[in-house]
């Protein structure tokens, strides 16, 4: 066991020394993130929206399927 663990240690330390040569990431990378400087999503976050367009959305849904039971016991806990 002594012998293996040590091989695998040298070979670790030999990839981490090549790291990677060429070109970096990419610009995808400075994408991730970005909406959330815009006011509007600020603002969504901030009022915590989704909360009132998810009732929103069950109302419309109790207005198609008014004999969908489920759904009415869904609106009741979330309003």
């Amino acid at each position: 066991m002594g012998k293996k663990s040590a091989a695998s240690a040298q070979i670790d330390a030999l990839i981490g020394k090549a790291g990677k040569k060429g070109k970096s990431k990419g610009k995808k990378g400075r994408k991730i993130g970005r909406t959330a400087k815009h006011p509007s999503s600020c603002r969504y976050k901030g009022e915590q929206r989704w909360i009132s367009n998810r009732i929103r959305r069950m109302e419309r849904h109790i207005r198609k399927y008014p004999n969908d039971a489920q759904a009415r016991s869904l609106l009741s806990a979330l309003a």
